[in-house]
């Protein structure tokens, strides 16, 4: 048993993650800004300790004691006092800072697929960011880069899903050629659990991806055949979506489409899962048979 102390917590794989940690049998502590609003998790079983990724001191006073640091938080959209460079490269400076000052014996790591040097979004290049302060920080490490995240409480499927409300047609962006490989909250929380104190993923990064991959017009297939919708698909030119996304990102409070989305969904998001399939002895399931449970 570990003493594990999380971030993100809150947010739609935390609660995957956390319940995957309580089962392994680890006593786990969550670092959130408001425990009033966290009172879901207390009930769950962990304690609660009140402070914010943007302030080192309360994150140190969190760590102390703490084995293991799992570090889950970031953004897909920015918003004011919460950039990408803060969420994602700020936040995560001051984490495993504080894991190191308090001696602690690994430190796990929820990065994304596509992250990488010279990346051409915003959000990939603030995650490689993160990922360096990382292994910059002389304690151990695991890093996790995963695809897009399915099931029940998701936001990208569950979405996608809305679209065939409309009784005509599905919107599809530019050609949409590039192509997605999602995989499940409850692999990816499995993966994070068991790497809070498997030896053989020290040090190492893992990419996290279901076992096909689609297009965006394939992916959209798969929904409609699972809901008994047959829709036609309008694709939009990427330049009439692009002043789309700005005029949104400049009038809504949370755009459902950013010029840095757009930047995003026009590269591939696949990778390998046989790495950390064998190192966590994971069967990472299929899209199709989790479906069923979620949208309706």
């Amino acid at each position: 048993m570990k003493k594990v102390l999380i971030t993100g917590a809150t947010g739609f794989v935390g609660g995957y993650v956390v319940d995957e940690l309580l089962k392994a049998g680890h006593e786990v502590t969550a670092l959130v800004r408001n425990p009033k609003k966290a009172a879901a998790l207390e009930r769950s079983g962990i304690a609660l300790a009140q402070g914010d990724v943007l302030d080192p001191a309360s994150i140190e006073s969190a760590a102390s004691g703490r084995d293991v640091l799992v570090h889950l938080v970031g953004i897909i959209r920015e918003k004011p006092g919460a950039g990408f460079e803060q969420m994602h490269h700020q936040a995560t400076v001051n984490a495993v800072r504080a894991a190191a000052a308090c001696g602690m014996e690994r430190f796990v790591h929820m990065s994304a697929l596509g992250t990488r040097p010279h990346a051409r979004s915003r959000y990939h290049q603030t995650k490689w960011k993160g990922e360096e302060a990382v292994r910059a920080a002389g304690i151990p490490f695991v890093i996790f880069r995963p695809s897009v995240i399915f099931g029940p409480g998701d936001e990208f499927i569950s979405m996608l899903a809305d679209f065939f409300k409309n009784p005509l047609f599905v919107p599809v962006i530019g050609a949409g050629k590039a192509k997605l490989q999602p995989v499940y909250a409850g692999d990816v929380a499995r993966c994070f659990a068991a790497a809070v104190d498997n030896p053989d993923a020290a040090n190492r990064i893992f990419e996290l991806a279901g076992p096909a991959r689609y297009t965006m017009p394939q992916l959209l297939d798969v929904i409609g055949e699972h809901l008994g919708r047959r829709r036609a698909k309008l694709h939009m030119p990427e330049a009439l979506a692009k002043p789309m996304a700005r005029a949104m990102e400049k009038l809504l409070p949370d755009p459902p489409l950013t010029t840095d989305q757009l930047t995003m969904i026009r590269e591939d998001n696949t990778g390998d899962p046989a790495p950390a399939a064998e190192v966590f002895q994971m069967d990472f399931v299929r899209l199709e048979s989790i479906l069923p449970e979620y949208i309706n």
